[in-house]
């Protein structure tokens, strides 16, 4: 029952990050259509959403992978293991992405890189073990 627990809140969170990756995205080019720049057309803000995705990308990854992790540690006793999972999943995901890009993509392969490194960073530190819970602990 274990595993099953585990795998059904990996492939939660395997979506939830990418909907949360691709919604902040979209909110940004909302945000900025809005309350920034409201004279483009709508070519200008799909150029504009290209140009900016990957520092969207870059700006959100840590967190939403951080509350990932965080989260994981409270639903199952395998946290690090769901979470390496729901990165290298993401990072498969962008990786097929990345390949059906009909331009050449070398602008944003430095910001996958950087994102990729973030998902890690985010990963790893929301399922290391909170010190202050275990110091609430021992008192």
């Amino acid at each position: 029952m274990s595993g099953m627990k585990s795998l059904a809140w990996g492939l939660f969170w395997f979506v939830a990050t990418m909907a949360l990756m691709i919604g902040a995205a979209y909110l940004w080019v909302f945000i900025y259509s809005v309350a920034i720049n409201s004279s483009g057309d709508q070519a200008f803000y799909e150029q504009y959403a290209q140009m900016a995705s990957p520092f969207v990308a870059v700006a959100t990854a840590l967190p939403v992978f951080f509350l990932m992790g965080r989260s994981l540690c409270r639903q199952v006793a395998n946290a690090a293991a769901v979470a390496a999972g729901v990165v290298i999943a993401n990072l498969i995901m962008e990786v097929a992405v990345l390949s059906t890009l009909d331009e050449n993509f070398s602008y944003v392969l430095p910001f996958s890189i950087i994102s990729g490194i973030l998902k890690i960073g985010g990963a790893y530190w929301g399922t290391r073990p909170d010190k202050t819970q275990a110091a609430d602990g021992a008192a």
